[in-house]
C-alpha cells in the first residue's frame, strides 16, 4: 500500500491501525491519525482479466459481486457479497466498527479498496428470493439489502438469464458481446460471443516478435493483440496446461494439470479471484505464469509446500487446503488420498530436542500469504496454518495466548498465572483457528507444571514472562509437530531487534471495544515497532518502559501471552510476549510486550 509519494511514512503504519483494518480493541484511539492519512493514497488498485474456468458445466463460478440496487445511507450502493477480514459478507455489518452504526464496503473486496458506507434503514420485509428470480438453474443468496444471483459456469447477468461462451482452446468462458482471438493453424480467427454461441470470422496475422507461449505452442498478432497455438494436450492462453497431468511428481511445484478439488471435495477458487488480496494471486504476483497461475482455478503449488493446493471458501470464509491429486509413484500403484473434511493429509513429524526451539524444523510455516513486506498494515482473518506456533491456554474461567518454543514447553506472560492456578485446572491447545471449538490438526495437551519469573512484579508489569511445561505421552513427546502445529524461534542473543521490521501479531482478541465474547476465528495483523525512545517519552509511558519491553501500536486485552513474532532469516521468530495497555479507554498509548531476546538465559535454564 503506497501514498503519493510512492512509500508509506512510519507515522502513516502506526496511523492506518486506527483505521478499520483491525477489531478496535486492538489498536490505539488516536483522532490525529485520520488527517495524516487523508493527506496520503493508501489505496489499492483492482484490475480485470479473463477468467478461466473448468469446462464442465457443474463446476460453478464463484459468487458474482454486483451491487445492490439498495442504496445506503449516503445513497452510494452497497456491493454484496464483499470480502473484509477474509470472510465473504452478504449483509451490512453491525461489529463495532463504526461504533453502533451498520456499515457496508462499495467493493467487492474492502481489504483491498478500504471503501464503504453507512447502511440505511432495511425495509425489506419479505424474502427477496421467493420466488426464485435466478434463471438457469441459478441460486439466489438473500440479504437484508437484496440478494444476488450465484450462477452456472455457462450463465452470467443479474439473472442469469445470459449464456456465456466457452473456447476449449483456452478454457475459458466469455460473456456476451466478449471478443477473443482464436489460432487454428495455419489460420486465426476473431471471434464474440453472441447468445451463447462464438461467432468468429478470418483475421489477418503475423508471427509475434517473441514467442510468449510455453510447451512449444506457436504465437500469432493480430492488432497487437497475441493468441498461442498449442500442442496437442496442451490448453490454456499461454499453452500452460496439461491436460494429461493426472499425478504431481516431488512437491508439485512443476504440477501443471487440471485437477481442481481439494482433499475435502471443495472447489478450488481461481487464482485471479478478486477474492485474493494479501493471498498468491496471478494478478499481483509477476512471476505468476512461472509459478502455473494464471485466470484457472487448478491446484498449482507456488510456495513450494509439500503438495499442490488451493485456496478456497469454507463457510463464507477464505481458507486453503490440499488438493485431490496423487503422487505419481502412488497414482501409478492405484493408490487415492482420503481425508476427512475440511482437513489436510497428515505430515511427517520431525523430533527436535525438548529444549532446543533453535533446531532445523522450528519457525516453519506455510502462511499461503505474500512476505510481510509487501502486505497492508491492519488486520483480518489468519489462514489455516499460518502461526503454527501459536497456543490457546484455558485457565478455568479466564483465556490466554502462549507460543510454543519446543514439543514439551510454551511461552506466556506471567500476568496469566498471576493467581496460581491448579494444573488441573489448565489446558492447552494447539493447532487451532476457531476459538470455540476444534479443528482438524489440533490438539489438546494437559500441563505438568508452570513457572513464572521469580521478579514478576504485578504493579509494574516488569518480567512478565512464564514458562508451561507441557504433559509428555508414553514415548516422552508432548506436541506432535505438523503443518498446523510447530514451535516458533527463540532470537539469537547476538541480533538485536531490526525497528524497521514489521511483526505479526495473531490471536482471538475482542471484535470491537466492549465486546463481551472473543473473536470466533482466529486473526492477525502486521505491525510497526515503536522506537523504544518514543515509547518512553511523557506522552506514552514514560519511565514504566524498561530495556526488557516493546513497544507496538495496539494492545491485545483478548490475547494476553500471544506472541509477538518477526519474520528473520525465513523464519517466525518470537520476539514479543503481549502483556499490557491501557486500551482505547484512556489517552492514546501503544501496547507493551515483553522482550523475550533479554530472556534467554532465563528460559534455557528452566527448560535445558
Amino acid at each position: 500500500m503506497l501514498g503519493r509519494s510512492g512509500t508509506v511514512s512510519q507515522e502513516a503504519l502506526t496511523c492506518i491501525l486506527v483505521l478499520t483494518d483491525i477489531p478496535a480493541i486492538l489498536r490505539p484511539c488516536s483522532k490525529a491519525c485520520e488527517e495524516l492519512l487523508r493527506a496520503e493514497n493508501l489505496l489499492g488498485e483492482r484490475r480485470g482479466g479473463e477468467r478461466i474456468l473448468t469446462p464442465q458445466d457443474r463446476h460453478a463460478k464463484p459468487p458474482p459481486r454486483m451491487k445492490s440496487e439498495v442504496t445506503a445511507a449516503s445513497g452510494e450502493p452497497c456491493h454484496f457479497p464483499f470480502r473484509y477480514q477474509r470472510k465473504m459478507h452478504h449483509s451490512c455489518l453491525r461489529d463495532g466498527l463504526r461504533g453502533h452504526r451498520s456499515w457496508c464496503a462499495t467493493t467487492e473486496n474492502y481489504d483491498q479498496d478500504h471503501k464503504w458506507t453507512l447502511c440505511g434503514e432495511d425495509k425489506r420485509v419479505t424474502d427477496p428470493c421467493k420466488p426464485n428470480p435466478c434463471e438457469n438453474g441459478g441460486a439466489c443468496k438473500s440479504n437484508q439489502d437484496g440478494y444476488h444471483c450465484v450462477c452456472p459456469a455457462r450463465f452470467h447477468g443479474r439473472h442469469c438469464q445470459k449464456e456465456s461462451c466457452f473456447e476449449e482452446r483456452r478454457l475459458a468462458y466469455f460473456l456476451e458481446g466478449e471478443r477473443w482471438l482464436r489460432y487454428r493453424p495455419p489460420s486465426v480467427e476473431e471471434c464474440h460471443c453472441a447468445g451463447g454461441k462464438a461467432v468468429c470470422r478470418p483475421a489477418h496475422g503475423k508471427a509475434c516478435p517473441t514467442n510468449p507461449c510455453l510447451n512449444r505452442g506457436h504465437c500469432m498478432e493480430v492488432k497487437r493483440e497475441r493468441v498461442c497455438s498449442c500442442r496437442s494436450g496442451y490448453v490454456g492462453p499461454f499453452c500452460d496446461i496439461d491436460q494429461r497431468q493426472a499425478c504431481y511428481t516431488g512437491s508439485g511445484l512443476l504440477y501443471r494439470g487440471t485437477a481442481h478439488t481439494t482433499l475435502s471435495g471443495a472447489q478450488c477458487l481461481p487464482w485471479d479471484s478478486d477474492l485474493l488480496f494479501h493471498e498468491f494471486s496471478s494478478r499481483s504476483m509477476r512471476d505468476a505464469l512461472s509459478l502455473g497461475l494464471g485466470g484457472h482455478a487448478f491446484c498449482r503449488n507456488p510456495d513450494n509446500d509439500s503438495r499442490p493446493w488451493c485456496y478456497t471458501l469454507r463457510e463464507e470464509q477464505l481458507s486453503w487446503e490440499f488438493c485431490s491429486v496423487p503422487p505419481c509413484e502412488r497414482h501409478a500403484a492405484g493408490a487415492v488420498d482420503t481425508v476427512e473434511a475440511g482437513g489436510q493429509p497428515e505430515a511427517k513429524t520431525t523430533t527436535p530436542s525438548p529444549s532446543d526451539s533453535s533446531a532445523q524444523g522450528c519457525g516453519q510455516r506455510y502462511k499461503k500469504s505474500l512476505s510481510l513486506r509487501s502486505r497492508v498494515v491492519g488486520g483480518m482473518l489468519a489462514l489455516p496454518g499460518s502461526h503454527p506456533y501459536l497456543a490457546a491456554l484455558s485457565l478455568g474461567e479466564h483465556f490466554c495466548g502462549g507460543t510454543l518454543i519446543a514439543s514439551c514447553w510454551v511461552l506466556t506472560a506471567a500476568h496469566c498465572l498471576r493467581h496460581r492456578p491448579s494444573i488441573s485446572h489448565i489446558s492447552v491447545r494447539l493447532g487451532q483457528t476457531h476459538y470455540n471449538r476444534s479443528t482438524q490438526g489440533s490438539a489438546e495437551l494437559r500441563v505438568q507444571d508452570y513457572v513464572l519469573h521469580e521478579n514478576y512484579s504485578q504493579a509494574t508489569q516488569s518480567h512478565d514472562i512464564a514458562l508451561v511445561h507441557l504433559k509428555a505421552n508414553a514415548t516422552g513427546r508432548c506436541a506432535e509437530f505438523s503443518h498446523s502445529i510447530s514451535p516458533a524461534c527463540l532470537p539469537s542473543a547476538l541480533e538485536p531487534l531490526n525497528a524497521s521490521r514489521p511483526c505479526e501479531l495473531a490471536g482471538w482478541g475482542h471484535l470491537y471495544e466492549g465486546a463481551g465474547e472473543l473473536s470466533e476465528s482466529l486473526q492477525e495483523a502486521v505491525l510497526p515497532l515503536i522506537p523504544h525512545e518514543q515509547c518512553r517519552s511523557p506522552e506514552l509511558h514514560g519511565a514504566r518502559i524498561t530495556a526488557d519491553m516493546l513497544s507496538l501500536p495496539v494492545t491485545g486485552s483478548g490475547d494476553s501471552g500471544g506472541p509477538l513474532v518477526c519474520e528473520e532469516q525465513g523464519r517466525a521468530t518470537l520476539r514479543g510476549i503481549v502483556s499490557w495497555g491501557v486500551g482505547c479507554g484512556e489517552q492514546d498509548k501503544p501496547g507493551v510486550y515483553t522482550n523475550v531476546a533479554r530472556y534467554l538465559a532465563w528460559i534455557q535454564g528452566h527448560t535445558g
